[in-house]
């Protein structure tokens, strides 16, 4: 939504189709790479995966971005500041409480923020639906809006003791050249 209102993009659609009813173009991306994904017997690290699925398109038109920590930006306290959280939406806003559709994001599968309805989405329970609901999110101060800058996090994070339990197990089976990422996991853990 602050894409479109610092207007880096006119409008922002977002479909969350159901499972199984997508038939969209990339369903046939994922399928070039989960095809070329079940060739390879073992995969030890992320950087693996990164290169199987760049070499799946034989026309590379696969790129992936590793993400690391400084990647991660903290939104946690940048949303509050610009949006709410509860809102109805303005076509039920009249009715009995009862009676009005609040903004929940696993109501709805298709999302529409325009530049040119600043802090509004527009919102619809299925693709392509003719009923829409329209969301008014920006608080009522005026302020600027700046995308975040704070990372979410200063380091690495630290795994749960069952999950560290599972590579510990799993640690004998990997081989020498792949094993320096499972150990710097456990340097992190206890330093």
């Amino acid at each position: 939504m602050a894409l479109a209102e610092i207007k880096r993009f006119n409008i922002i659609q977002y479909y969350f189709p159901l499972r199984g009813h997508s038939f969209l173009p990339n369903d046939r991306d994922f399928g070039v790479v989960k095809k070329f994904l079940a060739k390879h017997d073992r995969i030890y690290l992320p950087k693996q995966v990164c290169e199987i699925i760049i070499k799946s398109s034989s026309s590379q038109k696969f790129t992936v971005t590793m993400v690391d920590v400084e990647d991660v930006i903290d939104f946690k306290d940048w949303w509050p500041r610009l949006y709410k959280k509860i809102v109805n939406s303005v076509e039920t806003e009249n009715l009995p409480r009862d009676k009005r559709i609040p903004f929940h994001l696993s109501t709805f599968r298709y999302f529409r923020y325009s530049g040119e309805f600043p802090g509004t989405v527009v919102a619809s329970s299925f693709i392509a639906a003719l009923l829409e609901h329209t969301f008014i999110l920006r608080t009522t101060g005026k302020r600027h809006v700046t995308l975040p800058h704070k990372k979410a996090y200063d380091k690495r994070q630290k795994l749960s003791e069952a999950k560290l339990s599972d590579l510990k197990k799993i640690l004998q089976f990997i081989p020498e050249e792949f094993k320096s990422l499972y150990t710097d996991i456990f340097e992190v853990h206890n330093p």
